[in-house]
């Protein structure tokens, strides 16, 4: 047997509380003979009972029992969709931390570069100043490329007997760093 809206409507009447026969009639707003089908069809099906002592309909423990079941089923669909996102929420903010820990990590190692950039080229400059050529070559060839190229001109400056030209290169390249 199919349901239909009435029986639905019977089911919605009886969900707060059993009703008498008269007060299901003035809420369903259907005829005696009507209503009284559909009480019969319902009851047959176990989703409503009648109170003999108190003559009221109300909604079977059968029919809530299985309400209770089909909303835990559509629970469980839910959960078994949810769960999947949360855990895949948890990944990301976990991601989240990570980045946020490594632009920190960034930051200060970005800070510590330009120091010991600042102090590399300070030694530079001051092996310049003495005439220590060969000691401004080591640094030269212990330095990362990036840094080897405007230092290799430094140091041709400063060989070519353009010291100063190379100083004043050195000043303003330690102005650019520490200015990071």
């Amino acid at each position: 047997m199919r349901m239909v809206q009435s029986d639905y409507a019977i089911l919605i009447a009886l969900k707060p509380n059993p009703k008498s026969y008269t007060e299901l009639k003035k809420e369903v707003r259907i005829s005696r003979p009507v209503l009284l089908r559909h009480l019969k069809r319902l009851q047959k099906k176990g989703l409503i009972e009648r109170d003999i002592d108190t003559r009221e309909y109300k909604l079977s423990k059968n029919y809530v029992y299985k309400k209770i079941l089909s909303n835990f089923d559509e629970l469980q669909k839910l959960s078994d969709i949810l769960l999947p996102i949360l855990e895949e929420e948890e990944k990301i903010t976990q991601l989240t931390d990570i980045k946020d820990q490594f632009k920190e990590l960034s930051g200060l190692l970005g800070r510590e570069l330009v120091k010991l950039q600042f102090g590399l080229i300070s030694l530079f400059k001051k092996a310049l100043e003495q005439e220590e050529y060969g000691k401004a070559q080591l640094l030269v060839e212990e330095v990362s490329v990036n840094v080897i190229t405007p230092w290799m001109v430094f140091l041709f400056y400063a060989l070519w007997q353009k010291k100063d030209v190379a100083l004043s290169l050195l000043d303003k390249e330690l102005e650019i760093v520490s200015k990071k």
